[in-house]
């Protein structure tokens, strides 16, 4: 939910920002009221009915793999590129394996 602090205030383009953690999205919300997020599971995009040219992962990729198995990484990417045309998946660094945090 924190994607957008990364791309410039005078982005002009689309933005649909997708997290499973609704407290995630709602500090998104009130961070950048002008834009569109949804609380989502990667693993099913059904709810989106915009064609994206990109998606971009900040720390996503390791982060599911550990913590939920390869298969669940295959599944999201899967729906990743049927919404979009590129995939751009951003870790923090080599060893940062992520973790799953508790949402409400």
């Amino acid at each position: 939910g924190r994607l957008l602090t990364l791309l410039p205030k005078e982005w002009v383009g689309g933005y649909l920002g997708v997290d499973l953690c609704p407290d995630f999205v709602r500090i998104a919300e009130d961070d950048y009221p002008d834009r569109l997020f949804s609380v989502g599971d990667l693993r099913d995009l059904s709810h989106v009915q915009t064609h994206f040219q990109w998606t971009v992962l900040i720390s996503i990729k390791k982060m599911v793999i550990k913590n939920m198995g390869d298969s669940a990484w295959a599944k999201m990417e899967k729906e990743l590129r049927r919404v979009s045309d590129r995939i751009i998946s951003l870790e923090y660094n080599e060893h940062d394996e992520g973790e799953v945090i508790e949402c409400k």
